[in-house]
């Protein structure tokens, strides 16, 4: 799973692959990305209750030390 843009405003599914020493195979000629799929993470993606309900323990925290983002 990998994360891009601010605000984890895409997801994605990447799946690499690696030689026997750990080093990313060439991804130019296909062999090192053997999948790649990005989702769009907007409002047509339902927010998940149960996490929703665990990060409202943060909120406040993240609201107070003046990092949290400006709905404004």
């Amino acid at each position: 799973m990998v994360q891009a843009f601010c605000y984890t405003k895409y997801l994605g599914h990447l799946e690499l692959n690696f030689d026997d020493d750990g080093d990313l195979l060439e991804p130019v000629d296909g062999t090192g990305v053997s999948f790649a799929d990005v989702v769009t993470l907007d409002s047509s993606i339902d927010q998940d209750e149960d996490i929703e309900e665990m990060l409202d323990e943060y909120r406040e925290e993240v609201r107070l030390s003046g990092l949290a983002k400006d709905p404004g």
